[in-house]
């Protein structure tokens, strides 16, 4: 009888709770958990996006448990998107509360403007744990790191413990520093390493680490010989390059054996791409925007494979025209917007292609009907701004599969079959 009167009334506490959290104000919340501590578990429970206040509290994330925003500057700590400010003694002191009634290690998202205070966190962390973090690192975004593993030698290792459960480090340096990565092999949980904005001379202290899997790195000076670390990384699957003009080659990832997504976005020294080719796990490919040749260009399509989806938005294929295409059995998604072609027949060579995007470019009708005769199982075309086409799109009445066309109005000829397409369910956006 006990047992359930108590559990009526973790519930009754439980619905109190979320009520002041959803409308409430921050003093009640702060007053009703004061005089109910067990009611913690209630506020933490509501999503960020849900919470009308209580924002000191950390949030629970279905997959990491706890979790804590942790905002430094020179203003002092904010936790939990927070509107206040504290001392770094009180956000340590909340931070160890928490991790002394929860069940795992709370996880801290931690963004940083201030390397200095970063490091007071850690090592005010650190006393009194034993050499066991209380807390792990699941994101670090930070300036200055290298000063921070600088330190670690004269600190005798007293911020290692915790930098070693990072999982995922984002260093945005300032333009005229060079971004030193000496020492970041101690980082022995590291997944996902964010660069940007910086001088990075050297990708070298990356060499034979062998938990990252995820590389961004954007508007960053590094040039062929960082490809060539980065083409080391055996567990490498995901590699994004925005911004950078001093790659000219991808050749260095010729047959990489876990490679499984490239982004190339704006890098105007890029010239060789003909490596991705070889890259038998490559599901996802996106070279928007890079000054590739149109012959290289070209020997890419010939040679592609094993991709399901290809972004290359913004590529002149023109003048060279693609001819000796294999056929793409496992390209779902095509997207050439604002890309210059010579000729579009060999795209009917992706047999089952759902998704199509052809905007922006000097498509006509006679070349989508042609490909719309054999892309039996497309769902989706894009259409939009093809100054040179004039259609009724009567091509897309015999596919069976599509679900939603996008074009500019003036591509639209007056009697069209907009009117038939969306009787049979296609959703027509007309601009």
């Amino acid at each position: 009888m006990c047992s359930h009167q108590r559990l009526g009334r973790a519930a009754v506490f439980a619905g109190i709770t979320d009520i002041l959290v959803r409308q409430g104000d921050e003093r009640a919340v702060w007053v009703w958990y004061a005089a109910h501590p067990s009611s913690m578990l209630s506020v933490v429970s509501v999503s960020a996006d849900s919470r009308g206040i209580g924002w000191r509290f950390p949030f629970l994330d279905s997959k990491e448990g706890f979790r804590i925003d942790v905002a430094i500057s020179r203003r002092g700590v904010e936790l939990n998107r927070s509107s206040h400010t504290v001392p770094i003694s009180a956000a340590v002191a909340q931070i160890k509360l928490l991790s002394c009634v929860a069940r795992h290690p709370p996880r801290l998202h931690i963004s940083c403007t201030e390397v200095m205070a970063l490091e007071e966190l850690f090592l005010s962390l650190e006393k009194g744990s034993c050499g066991m973090p209380a807390v792990i690192v699941a994101r670090l975004q930070t300036n200055k790191f290298s000063y921070l593993l600088g330190h670690h030698k004269r600190l005798t290792g007293r911020v290692l413990s915790l930098l070693r459960t990072v999982r995922m480090l984002s260093l945005e340096e300032h333009k005229g520093e060079d971004g030193k990565l000496s020492d970041l092999h101690e980082l022995r949980n590291l997944r996902v390493l964010s660069i940007t904005g910086t001088v990075m001379f050297s990708l070298s202290p990356l060499c034979g680490m062998q938990t990252p899997s995820v590389i961004h790195i954007k508007r960053t000076g590094i040039t062929d010989g960082a490809i060539r670390v980065l083409s080391q990384l055996v567990q490498l699957r995901r590699l994004l390059l925005e911004e950078c003009k001093g790659v000219v080659t991808l050749a260095p990832f010729t047959a990489h054996p876990s490679l499984q997504y490239i982004l190339a976005m704006r890098c105007d020294g890029f010239r060789e791409f003909r490596a991705l080719t070889t890259i038998p796990t490559l599901e996802y490919v996106k070279l928007s925007m890079s000054v590739v040749g149109p012959d290289d260009m070209v020997r890419c399509m010939e040679g592609f494979k094993a991709p399901t989806e290809l972004i290359l938005d913004g590529i002149r294929f023109s003048p060279v025209r693609v001819v000796d295409v294999e056929e793409y059995r496992q390209l779902r998604t095509l997207s050439l917007c604002e890309s210059v072609l010579e000729n579009y027949e060999w795209i009917a060579r992706a047999t089952y292609l759902a998704k199509l995007d052809l905007s922006a470019t000097r498509v006509k009708e006679e070349d989508l009907v042609g490909l719309c005769r054999l892309l039996f199982y497309l769902e989706t075309l894009l259409l939009r701004s093809c100054k040179y086409l004039s259609t009724s799109l009567s091509f897309l009445l015999p596919l069976h599969q599509m679900r939603s066309v996008s074009i500019s109005n003036f591509s639209l000829l007056r009697n069209n079959c907009i009117a038939l397409l969306r009787e049979r369910g296609v959703l027509c956006d007309v601009s």
